[in-house]
């Protein structure tokens, strides 16, 4: 859950993480992370796509 946070973080070039929230499925085997970042520019959300489907084991669904 933190390295999909500081993915965001590093691909906004931000110093600071954007507001999230994390929630656990009833078996707690999955884990559901909700970023909602500030972005400037429709790139911005293109990078973040980009370094987010790089991490390994993540599923990502929008």
């Amino acid at each position: 859950m933190l390295r999909v946070v500081a993915v965001v973080r590093d691909a906004l070039r931000h110093d600071f993480d954007a507001p999230y929230e994390v929630r656990e499925t009833s078996g707690g085997r999955h884990v559901a992370v909700t970023i909602e970042p500030w972005v400037e520019s429709s790139q911005q959300v293109l990078d973040v796509f980009a370094a987010i489907r790089d991490l390994e084991g993540l599923v990502m669904l929008m």
